[in-house]
């Protein structure tokens, strides 16, 4: 098991997951964002801008008829997506959450400098 840290820019997670995840983190990340944002995928996540007021079209922000706008997701849908989704060859191992919202850099650079991986959310 090894760990990886998903940085938000402002806030940073920390998850433990198989070798086999871990050391294809990335790939993993590409599949996640594409079954996220596929409209034909139920998976709760969608969310609707708010309704525009009538005589103000927003032509930066086009609604979809069905309420899927945007997703709104964080680690825990990604580690969800990930022990639901990726085949583990019949092992008991599964994705883990190690840090919630750790918000020190110096902590994580250090972790990074010992060659924990990070992704970017």
């Amino acid at each position: 098991m090894k760990p990886i840290i998903i940085d938000w820019g402002w806030r940073f997670d920390v998850i433990q997951c198989p070798d086999f995840i871990a050391d294809n983190i990335n790939d993993y990340q590409m599949q996640f964002d594409q079954w996220l944002g596929d409209k034909n995928n139920d998976h709760g996540y969608w969310v609707s801008y708010p309704p525009v007021e009538p005589g103000f079209p927003d032509p930066y922000h086009p609604r979809d008829p069905d309420g899927k706008d945007a997703v709104s997701w964080g680690v825990v849908e990604f580690m969800e997506w990930l022990n639901e989704f990726i085949e583990f060859n019949d092992s008991d191992e599964k994705v883990t959450l190690i840090e919630f919202q750790l918000y020190d850099r110096v902590r994580i650079q250090k972790m990074v400098d010992t060659g924990i991986t990070r992704i970017y959310g």
